[in-house]
């Protein structure tokens, strides 16, 4: 009989645990999606009332940032880019690299350079399988690709 090369007693607690908080989580799930899908259909109601009436209710989106919990970021393990993607996720929206700058500081990541904004820009410009522009919105503003 072979040796395993890992611990199966540390895999076997490891997945007790996992199993314990799907558990515990789980009755909260069905709730909280119903609440989403609810949310997002006044949401597209209410935006489309605004834009027939002729407001533009991107101006309106840009105002709303994310909140922390959206953000987990991990700057040991995640890399600029990795932020940057999971900012722009977060907001579900095209932003401006000057915004995504200082969402960076908003949840703790300190960019380097002169013009921290623009060391952004140059990582987004660089992650071209990852960010586009979005020349609909205005000069400057950036989003994920899908």
């Amino acid at each position: 009989m072979e040796k395993t090369i890992f611990d199966t007693d540390l895999i076997k607690k490891q997945f007790i645990r996992l199993l314990e908080r799907k558990r515990e989580i789980e009755p909260q799930y069905g709730v909280l999606k119903a609440e989403m899908e609810s949310l997002n259909g006044q949401i597209t109601g209410l935006e489309q009332a605004l834009i027939a009436a002729g407001i533009d209710t991107i101006e309106i989106v840009k105002k709303v940032k994310p909140t922390s919990e959206q953000i987990k970021v991990t700057p040991k393990e995640d890399t600029l880019p990795d932020i940057i993607y999971k900012i722009l996720a977060g907001v579900r929206k095209p932003m401006h690299y000057v915004d995504i700058e200082k969402n960076l500081r908003t949840v703790g990541y300190k960019v380097g350079g002169q013009n921290p904004a623009n060391t952004v820009l140059a990582y987004i410009g660089r992650n071209k399988s990852r960010f586009q522009k979005a020349p609909e919105v205005g000069r400057g503003y950036y989003k994920i690709i899908q």
